[in-house]
């Protein structure tokens, strides 16, 4: 490293125990290359909006993008960064949804992710209201398929089973 101190040497110098806006600004001079990525990834927690999209699941990804849209909304002089964090995530996004030697389970969800953040890029102030509906959305359909999934183990859907019920049962079977 050409005799400087690594990131995390910097930064116990300093006597920081995590990097927001200002700490960031410092590590950029003496770092230039450096990624929010590599700070987390050394166990070193990095705030908002430096920290940008988080993207391992759909909780992280609602909760940064949340987060970011307070900020878009509070402090207009970083929007321009913010934006661009963004943007950023959703070009990741997109690629791992469009790379074949992805897993499929992945390109899926990654593809879902990237709808997210084009609905945030859209408008950050809704995106609140919009996620919060389409999670209701996800999670139903999960339901719905488990549901079929065991109505198909038992040989048709709720409504095939109250049609045929076994006459035993105390009710009439209805005619056909």
């Amino acid at each position: 490293m050409s005799g400087r101190k690594a990131p995390g040497e910097f930064i116990a110098a300093h006597g920081w125990t995590r990097v927001g806006e200002a700490e960031w600004a410092e590590l950029r001079k003496a770092f230039p290359k450096i990624t929010p990525a590599q700070l987390l990834k050394a166990g070193i927690p990095v705030d908002q909006p430096v920290r940008g999209v988080e993207q391992h699941g759909f909780g992280e990804l609602e909760t940064s993008l949340l987060e970011l849209a307070g900020i878009y909304a509070a402090r207009p002089e970083l929007r321009p960064f913010i934006r661009q964090q963004v943007i950023a995530a959703k070009d990741r996004a997109r690629w791992a949804s469009r790379n074949s030697r992805v897993e499929e389970a992945v390109r899926s969800r990654k593809a879902e992710m990237l709808e997210w953040m084009l609905v945030w890029l859209d408008d950050p102030a809704m995106f609140e209201t919009w996620v919060r509906l389409r999670r209701y959305a996800m999670e139903s359909a999960v339901h719905s398929e488990s549901h079929a999934r065991k109505d198909d183990l038992h040989g048709g859907t709720d409504i095939e089973s109250q049609d045929e019920r076994d006459p035993r049962d105390g009710e009439e079977a209805p005619e056909s």
